[in-house]
């Protein structure tokens, strides 16, 4: 019995780490979705609607501590949204 609650205790574990892993990868994922279709758009020079999806990177929170690329993304954003103007 003790085995069993052993092993659905780590599983129950398990679970809860990969949501979280899950969460923070989506944030990402999220911005830099936005960042490309702002690329794009800036491209074809529909400037207005590329700057909403820069902002959209520059405001977005990637909690834990931010990762070194995910800044990188919010720079490049910034500097796009700047161009747009």
């Amino acid at each position: 019995m003790t085995k069993l609650k052993i092993a659905l205790a780590s599983l129950m574990v398990l679970l809860v780490v990969s949501m979280v892993s899950a969460q923070q990868t989506s944030i990402f994922t999220d911005a830099h979705r936005d960042y490309k279709e702002g690329l794009e758009l800036f491209e074809q020079g529909v400037y207005a609607a590329a700057q909403i999806h820069f902002e959209a990177v520059m405001n977005a929170e990637y909690q834990p501590p931010q990762t070194a690329e995910f800044k990188l993304l919010q720079q490049e954003a910034q500097l796009k949204h700047a161009q747009c103007a």
